[in-house]
């Protein structure tokens, strides 16, 4: 753990659902709980803010999960006798430090109907005690959004030459097409832009891209803690 990095844990839950006497759901959740860095009001609020928010979007999870899902899950385990559908919740921490926090969080699911795969991203700010919407972070304007796709695009272009990466074959017209500022996370080496899962690798991947931070000067508004590697 880095020097500046905040302390956290992730909480984990996993739990059958039944329907009918039958178990036909498991639900797999994680979800971090931070710690605060010292005891001034304004550090412990933002703690127990960050922490209420993804306690209650884990409750909200598992309560929607139970209601969307279990009786789709039973109908489908008794006409195909398959096994229990599946719906997961990760979380993930990518970047702390004293001021600011970046999460993802891919929800998926398997079996029991209209199955989803998701991913959303939180940047807090421990100074503002919120999250920051894309326009506090970035310079969204029309020529610097045309300069980040424009990175992207290039970093597909080079990871194309690994077997590994199966782009779909329009993925140019894609990556300019689906760019939003919205679907970003920090990392400790630059800012990872990601696209719905589908969307540009053939295997249904989420395709992530990540841009070195000195390669966003002048595009990124906020500084990081200086002593950050």
């Amino acid at each position: 753990m880095a020097e500046n990095e905040r302390k956290f844990t992730l909480e984990r839950t996993e739990k059958t659902v039944n329907y009918k006497n039958t178990p036909v759901l498991s639900l797999n959740i994680n979800y971090p709980v931070f710690y605060a860095e010292n005891e001034s009001r304004k550090e412990s609020e933002f703690v127990n803010k960050i922490n209420k928010f993804y306690s209650i979007g884990a409750e909200r999870f598992v309560s929607n999960a139970v209601s969307r899902y279990s009786s789709r899950a039973y109908a489908d385990k008794s006409k195909n006798k398959n096994e229990k559908a599946r719906v997961i919740m990760t979380s993930n921490v990518s970047y702390t430090d004293k001021n600011y926090v970046s999460v993802f969080v891919d929800f998926s699911s398997s079996g029991g109907g209209d199955a989803k795969n998701i991913r959303l991203s939180q940047l807090w700010s421990a100074e503002k005690s919120a999250v920051l919407s894309p326009k506090y972070v970035f310079d969204t304007g029309r020529r610097a959004k045309r300069y980040v796709k424009e990175l992207i695009f290039k970093t597909a272009l080079r990871n194309a030459a690994n077997p590994s990466f199966c782009y779909r074959e329009n993925f140019k017209s894609v990556i300019f097409r689906k760019f939003c500022f919205e679907n970003f996370y920090f990392v400790p080496r630059g800012v990872a832009f990601f696209y719905d899962r589908g969307t540009l690798l053939s295997d249904g991947s989420t395709a992530v891209f990540v841009i070195p931070y000195e390669k966003l000067d002048g595009i990124l508004k906020i500084t990081r803690k200086a002593g950050y590697n």
